[in-house]
């Protein structure tokens, strides 16, 4: 079997991936064995195909191989069957922003947020999609709450002091 050498897209993905661990641990798989844990999950969703968790692991493996139009249909898929889950949603709109459709990736970034407001990656990454659409002052809203959900992050902190070094740049 070929290795698999991750993009530097997908490297982001599949640290979000072990930073936000779903129902099923994809980060205990070995990436030489993602195809293999494809297949599986094929199996899964052919024997019972509202195996909402398949789609959305199955989405996660397609963003890992830079295949975002399939994990962006699993993501929708499994937000079809379970609209209540904020996950899919912050998967979904990870992928969106990563295809760069920043709109969409908004969207699914404020549903997610809508059920499940604590998450700080989740307005890391919504700012990240305001930044693209040189909406600043909700990108730097975004970045403020992630730092009211993780104080200790410097991440947050880092990305916030970039964002207003640019923006007082632009303004000389």
């Amino acid at each position: 079997m070929s290795s698999i050498t991750l993009s530097p897209k997908a490297t982001l993905m599949y640290f979000d991936i072990t930073l936000f661990r779903g129902q099923a641990s994809l980060e205990e798989v070995p990436l030489k064995q993602l195809p293999e844990f494809i297949e599986s999950l094929n199996q899964t969703i052919a024997r019972n195909p509202r195996a909402v968790d398949a789609y959305l692991q199955r989405g996660r493996i397609y963003c890992l191989l830079d295949k975002y139009k399939e994990a962006d249909k699993d993501l929708s898929a499994a937000i079809e069957l379970d609209p209540e889950y904020a996950d899919n949603y912050r998967m979904r709109g990870l992928i969106r922003l990563l295809m760069e459709r920043y709109h969409e990736a908004v969207e699914d970034f404020t549903r997610a947020i809508a059920l499940y407001s604590c998450t700080a990656i989740t307005f890391g990454y919504r700012a990240s999609a305001f930044c693209a659409m040189r909406d600043y002052a909700c990108a730097l809203d975004d970045l403020e709450h992630a730092i009211a959900l993780e104080p200790s992050n410097a991440r947050w902190k880092r990305r916030k002091s970039d964002l207003l070094r640019r923006l007082e740049g632009s303004l000389c």
